[in-house]
Protein backbone atom coordinates (compact mmCIF):
# COMPACT_ATOMS: atom_id res chain seq x y z
CA UNK A 1 0.00 0.00 0.00
CA UNK A 2 1.18 3.82 0.11
CA UNK A 3 -0.63 6.23 2.24
CA UNK A 4 -1.21 8.23 -0.97
CA UNK A 5 -3.91 5.78 -2.21
CA UNK A 6 -7.67 6.39 -1.52
CA UNK A 7 -7.95 3.26 0.95
CA UNK A 8 -11.13 2.23 -0.30
CA UNK A 9 -10.18 -1.30 -1.52
CA UNK A 10 -7.27 -4.02 -1.16
CA UNK A 11 -5.93 -2.34 -4.73
CA UNK A 12 -5.77 1.16 -3.21
CA UNK A 13 -4.75 0.09 0.45
CA UNK A 14 -3.78 2.93 3.00
CA UNK A 15 0.24 1.80 3.78
CA UNK A 16 -0.76 2.61 7.51
CA UNK A 17 -2.89 2.36 10.11
CA UNK A 18 -2.78 6.46 10.89
CA UNK A 19 -3.03 6.86 7.06
CA UNK A 20 -6.20 5.35 7.40
CA UNK A 21 -7.91 6.44 10.40
CA UNK A 22 -6.75 10.22 9.14
CA UNK A 23 -9.38 9.39 6.32
CA UNK A 24 -12.03 7.43 8.48
CA UNK A 25 -15.37 8.51 8.67
CA UNK A 26 -17.65 8.21 11.38
CA UNK A 27 -18.94 4.46 11.89
CA UNK A 28 -16.14 3.13 9.42
CA UNK A 29 -14.62 0.00 9.71
CA UNK A 30 -10.64 -0.44 8.70
CA UNK A 31 -9.62 -3.64 8.39
CA UNK A 32 -6.13 -4.30 8.72
CA UNK A 33 -4.28 -7.02 6.91
CA UNK A 34 -1.45 -9.61 8.31
CA UNK A 35 1.74 -8.09 8.73
CA UNK A 36 4.13 -5.83 10.67
CA UNK A 37 3.23 -2.49 11.30
CA UNK A 38 5.42 -0.03 13.13
CA UNK A 39 3.22 3.62 13.32
CA UNK A 40 3.85 6.74 14.58
CA UNK A 41 2.19 7.00 17.44
CA UNK A 42 -0.08 8.00 19.31
CA UNK A 43 -2.61 7.44 16.67
CA UNK A 44 -5.63 9.20 18.00
CA UNK A 45 -8.81 7.32 16.78
CA UNK A 46 -12.03 9.42 16.36
CA UNK A 47 -15.70 8.01 18.28
CA UNK A 48 -17.30 5.03 16.08
CA UNK A 49 -14.29 4.56 13.72
CA UNK A 50 -12.93 0.29 14.50
CA UNK A 51 -9.84 -0.96 13.61
CA UNK A 52 -9.77 -4.86 13.04
CA UNK A 53 -7.17 -6.80 12.59
CA UNK A 54 -7.18 -9.78 9.91
CA UNK A 55 -6.17 -12.31 12.97
CA UNK A 56 -4.70 -12.00 16.04
CA UNK A 57 -1.83 -13.64 15.20
CA UNK A 58 -0.84 -12.29 12.22
CA UNK A 59 -0.92 -8.78 12.68
CA UNK A 60 1.71 -7.08 14.70
CA UNK A 61 1.49 -3.42 15.64
CA UNK A 62 4.84 -1.70 17.40
CA UNK A 63 5.06 1.52 18.40
CA UNK A 64 7.35 3.84 16.50
CA UNK A 65 7.47 6.10 19.43
CA UNK A 66 7.60 3.39 22.61
CA UNK A 67 7.46 5.99 25.26
CA UNK A 68 3.34 6.45 24.36
CA UNK A 69 0.40 4.40 23.88
CA UNK A 70 -0.45 3.08 20.46
CA UNK A 71 -3.63 4.28 20.34
CA UNK A 72 -5.62 6.81 21.61
CA UNK A 73 -9.20 5.99 21.32
CA UNK A 74 -12.97 7.24 21.97
CA UNK A 75 -15.81 5.63 22.39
Amino acid sequence: GSDSNNGTSIDNAKLTIAGAVGIANSGSTIKVLSGNYVEQNPIEVPAFIAIVGDDQRTVTVSAGNPTHNIFGVRK
